[in-house]
């Protein structure tokens, strides 16, 4: 398996470095950010690592040193440290990291994440080479009367979605007309999602949603802003510097997570409802066959009790001459006889009629059932065939 290559910034022995995995990774080290730019191969790193002492201010400039050079562009910056607290990590976040991962870590953890960010910027880096950028005509369309069509046109999308992640698509594309950058996560009951354009979830920065989904609608920091409603957060990465793009990008976010939260919500009913069919149709299989086994040994207990009083009548009435009895004696015993099978054969009459009322039962419980399966199968089909139709005819934006 070919090796990543990656580059450690550190001041200390590359013996010391024990958190790399050699056989995943191919390090370069270097002490100080003045050689990065100098080493071969540079345009196929993706990965730069900061091995320094949080507390060191050598640590800071390291930081702020490597973020204005020209090679940084569609870098990932990666921190190795000792364990950071909640606001070094927003601090380091704004000074353009984009993990922090502490050096006690497992080596297999922090390898997991060191790969989770090669896979990003290669992704990242083939994202910005299919699209344009233009960010001037974006924001100055957010001050005309198309962002209530653009709006709406979100809306429309976000109720045909039949899973988040069609939902996170589509609101990333959203954003992407303003050239916004966020990081989303999508809070549903049958769990979390955090997600970028590319598909992916940065550790870090879907760490501080999590953190940040309760402290209120908006929470700035630098040139960010999470934005919370419901069972969505975002974090816009990139928000404008003009006081008057900036209240309408919040806005216009707030509108489109108020509808992400509406389609969550509908989601997990749906599902819900699903789930509950099945556990219905679980019980209604039980009682069907339950009932057909009452139903067979009731037929067998009726049958073995008219049997019965049919022999005894033919053993009674076979006996009556030899009793000696005179003949009012006679008919009064024939009589009762006769009674007694007819009322039994009356009774077994009457059994078939239970019967029928479990049958009946059954079958409309099974009707139910298929009527409801069926509308949800028509309403994901509608919803697919829509999503398909408005890909191919149709424009968001």
């Amino acid at each position: 398996m070919s090796k990543y290559a990656v580059v450690i910034v550190t001041d200390k022995q590359p013996e010391q470095c024990c958190f790399i995995d050699k056989d995943v990774f191919d390090p370069v080290y270097i002490p100080s950010p003045d050689q990065l730019e100098s080493l071969a191969g540079i345009d196929d790193i993706q990965v730069i690592i900061v091995n320094y002492d949080l507390q060191q201010s050598l640590c800071g400039d390291a930081i702020a040193q490597l973020m204005l050079m020209p090679c940084m562009h569609e870098k990932s910056l990666v921190m190795m440290c000792n364990e950071a607290g909640f606001q070094q990590k927003i601090e380091l976040l704004e000074a353009g990291v984009n993990d922090v991962i502490p050096v006690d870590e497992p080596v297999s953890e922090i390898t997991t994440r060191l790969l989770r960010e090669v896979y990003h910027a290669v992704a990242n880096k083939q994202l910005k080479q299919q699209a344009s950028c233009a960010s001037d005509a974006a924001m100055a369309a957010m001050q005309e009367s198309s962002n209530l069509g653009n709006n709406i046109q979100f809306l429309l999308k976000a109720h045909q979605c039949g899973n988040v992640d069609q939902l996170a698509q589509i609101f990333f594309q959203t954003m992407a007309t303003y050239d916004l950058k966020c990081s989303l996560q999508m809070r549903s009951v049958f769990g979390v999602k955090n997600m970028e354009t590319n598909g992916m979830a940065r550790q870090m920065e879907s760490d501080l949603l999590n953190e940040l989904k309760s402290v209120g609608r908006y929470f700035d920091f630098g040139h960010r802003s999470v934005v919370n409603y419901g069972r969505v957060s975002v974090l816009v990465k990139n928000m404008p510097e003009d006081e008057m793009l900036y209240g309408l990008v919040k806005d216009n976010t707030f509108t489109l997570l108020q509808g992400m939260d509406a389609r969550i919500k509908a989601l997990d009913e749906h599902e819900q409802l699903l789930t509950e069919i099945d556990a219905v149709e679980s019980i209604s299989k039980r009682v069907n066959e339950a009932a057909e086994r009452v139903g067979k040994d009731y037929h067998a207990v009726m049958l073995g009790i008219v049997d019965v009083v049919e022999n005894m009548a033919e053993k009674i009435t076979d006996k009556i001459p030899s009793l000696l009895l005179n003949e009012e004696q006679e008919v009064f015993i024939e009589t009762i006889v006769q009674d007694c099978v007819l009322n039994s054969n009356k009774i077994f009459t009457e059994g078939f009629k239970v019967d029928s009322y479990f049958s009946s039962m059954r079958e409309e419980i099974n009707l139910a059932l298929e009527t409801a399966r069926e509308g949800l199968g028509e309403d994901e089909a509608v919803e697919d065939t829509s999503m398909n139709e408005s890909e191919e005819g149709v424009e968001l934006f």
